[in-house]
């Protein structure tokens, strides 16, 4: 998988079941979370996606998320979710990630998302903005990769 972006999460016991591995349902937390730190990311590069201002009239939405779980992550485990952006169409763009356990070395889920840039005002899909189609882009191509060492707490 080419790689565009990468963010670590140290696994908490409270992202555990009755099972003791990380829920089902957590994963897509933690996707979530690897998202929204390569939003933050880019706009320190001085992109701005405003997917994340509530207060703008515009942003992106998740329309679709699936994920296949692979194998288990326990407590204390140190997972890398590996992003990459798979596809541009019009108005819609796709992220694929990778779950590793470095604690383990060994894959523990993949999984995909769509996301649609939205007009909140007016209701409905737009165009991509053409400064985040143009990161977007670059990084489909691979001319862009960063790897980004932030644990979440």
């Amino acid at each position: 998988m080419s790689v565009t972006f990468c963010y670590k999460i140290e696994v908490r016991f409270r992202d555990c079941d009755e099972f003791g591995h990380v829920n089902n349902a957590v994963y897509f937390t933690y996707l979530e979370e690897t998202r929204h730190a390569y939003l933050r990311y880019l706009a320190g590069q001085g992109v701005s996606s405003n997917a994340a201002d509530e207060k703008l009239p515009h942003g992106f939405v998740l329309v679709r998320t699936e994920c296949d779980f692979l194998s288990e992550a326990l407590p204390g485990d140190l997972l890398e979710i590996q992003l990459r952006v798979s596809k541009i169409g019009r108005s819609s763009f796709g992220y694929e990630y990778e779950i590793m356990n470095t604690s383990k070395s060994q894959l523990v889920a993949r999984a995909k998302s769509v996301h649609v840039a939205y007009d909140r005002i007016k209701k409905r899909s737009k165009p991509i903005p053409e400064e985040f189609r143009a990161v977007l882009e670059r990084a489909m191509q691979g001319l862009s990769e960063t790897s980004i060492d932030v644990v979440s707490d």
